[in-house]
This record gives structure tokens, sequence and C-alpha cells, in this order.
């Protein structure tokens, strides 16, 4: 325990030490209420009673100085009373402004903390949109080819479930290993070629795929898109790419001809409009993505930055 031991200090010592402990319950009356004052009157927009709190609380500091004799503020000639309405409110101001400038990086703070809260929710919504969209497209393919062919159907079943089961697996992580990203799509290839008879498709790759990661189900959109759009009542040609070079630079080019449809087809919008936000939250500033008609094909040409 600390002791101060006051019997061999002298008179003006214990002045001194009195003033000094006035001064400090002076100035922590007038900081804590003005801080009281402000966080019950500014939020409600009464300034004209915060503003007469504070000069209350001014006056009431100043008249405790004199009557203790504290005279602890001395301006020029002005001491005790008159002095402490000049000084008090640059004390009150500067305490208001380390108060306000706290609360302004408290409340950043928290903006970016809701804004990467935010950010994570609409990108599981995304996700969450993008797979049902799949999904929708799919279960046309097994009711149009179980009209003609149940053997198939039930292949593109199996086929369903796979891809079903990556797609659950994948929903648990951010990212995805890009080798099996492009298996998924080997895979949904290869279903839409039991439903689809009359198209070419090509597919390149080159790199290792297995040293990089990627957003899962990015690239689907783009691919259901060409066959969608790829194949009707003539021949569709469909081709995809995949590169990965030793920047990790990742080059995924789609191109499907443009040909002519039977009966009314559904808009594939959706699903490229939501993978255009999940790249821009995702990879902000790291992708490059055109997507263009070019001599009868629609050509989607991206490029990632993994």
């Amino acid at each position: 325990m600390l002791v101060f031991d006051m019997s061999n200090t002298s008179k003006d010592e214990e002045e001194g030490w009195l003033t000094f402990m006035l001064f400090n319950v002076q100035l922590v009356f007038m900081i804590y209420g003005s801080f009281y004052a402000y966080n019950n009157l500014i939020p409600k927009r009464k300034y004209l009673y915060f503003v007469l709190s504070v000069l209350v609380i001014i006056v009431v500091a100043s008249l405790f100085d004199d009557l203790m004799d504290v005279s602890a503020v001395q301006i020029g000639i002005l001491k005790g009373f008159w002095a402490n309405l000049i000084i008090y409110p640059i004390i009150i101001g500067v305490g208001l402004g380390i108060k306000l400038a706290y609360n302004g990086a408290k409340q950043i703070l928290l903006i970016d903390k809701l804004r990467a809260k935010q950010t994570e929710s609409e990108l599981k919504l995304l996700k969450s949109q993008v797979n049902p969209h799949f999904l929708f497209n799919t279960l046309n393919n097994i009711y149009s080819t179980n009209l003609d062919d149940h053997e198939r159907a039930n292949d593109i079943i199996l086929e369903l479930a796979d891809l079903l089961r990556y797609q659950l697996e994948s929903n648990r992580n951010n990212e995805t290993s890009l080798r099996d990203e492009i298996n998924s799509l080997e895979n949904y290839v290869s279903l839409e070629k039991i439903r689809v008879k009359d198209c070419d498709v090509q597919i390149e790759k080159s790199g290792n795929f297995s040293s990089a990661e990627i957003v899962p189900l990015l690239l689907l959109p783009f691919v259901e898109n060409a066959f969608k759009y790829g194949t009707g009542i003539e021949r569709g040609e469909i081709s995809i790419k995949f590169d990965l070079d030793e920047k990790k630079i990742f080059h995924f080019n789609c191109k499907n001809k443009i040909v002519q449809k039977k009966g009314r087809i559904h808009s594939g919008g959706i699903g490229l409009e939501n993978v255009k936000k999940r790249l821009e939250m995702m990879y902000y500033g790291n992708y490059e993505l055109d997507i263009k008609e070019l001599d009868g094909f629609f050509v989607v040409d991206l490029k990632l930055k993994l």
C-alpha cells in the first residue's frame, strides 16, 4: 500500500498538493460531465441542450474553483473564475475531440467488419443461386431424355449425383483445387454429351492444375451457357480451353457456335450475372473477363491470377 507522509512537508507544499487534487476533481467532473451530455443528447439531436449543459458544467466547475480558492489556472492578470471560463472550454473541446476521434475509428472498424460479413453472406447467396441454376438445367435434361430413353436418363442421374457430391463438398470451402474444378467440368460435359447428339465438343488442357486453387463452381455457368446456346436444330460446335502458366495465371476460353433453337428457351442470364459478381468479389483487380459475339460464335475469355 502506498502511503504519503505529509508530516515534514511545508504549508506551501500541502497547499500545492491540495490544489492539484482539487483541479483534477474539476477535470474529471468536466470531462465525464461533457461526455455524459454528449452521449445522451447528441444522438437525440438535442444540440441546444448539449451546448447549455456544457456551459453549466463550465460555470459550476469555475464557481467550485472560486469557492475552494484553488486558482490553479491563471491567464495574464486573469485568475480564478474568469480565467477558468477561458481555459475550461478548451479542455472540454480537447476531450470531446479525442472522444470523437476514438468513436470515428471504432465506427470505421465496425463498418469494415460488417462489410466483410455482408460480403461473405453475399458470396454464399450467389453460390446458392448458381447451383440451383445448374440443377434446373440438368433436371430439364433428364426430363427430356427420359421421354425417349430411360437408360440414358439413368446415366444422366448418375452423372448428376457425382456433380452434386462435388458441389456439396466444394461449398464447405471458399477455394478448391483447380484440377478438381476442371474434372467436374469435364464430368458435366460428359453428362451433356449424353443429351446432345449433334455437337462437336473439343477440350484442350495445359499446365499443372494440381498446383493452384480456384473459387469452386466459378466456371460452370459459362460451360452451361455454351451448351444451352451452342446446341439446337443445327450442328453445334463447342471448344473449351484450360491453361495455367508458371506465374499462376489461369486462362479459360469457352467458345460456342450460336445455333438456331427449336421452341421456347429459358434465359441463362442469372447464372452469368452471378458469376460476374463472384469474380468481382473474390478476384477484384486480378481478373480480366471478355464476353462477346464474334463471327457467329459466342466467346468467353477469362484470365485469373490465382
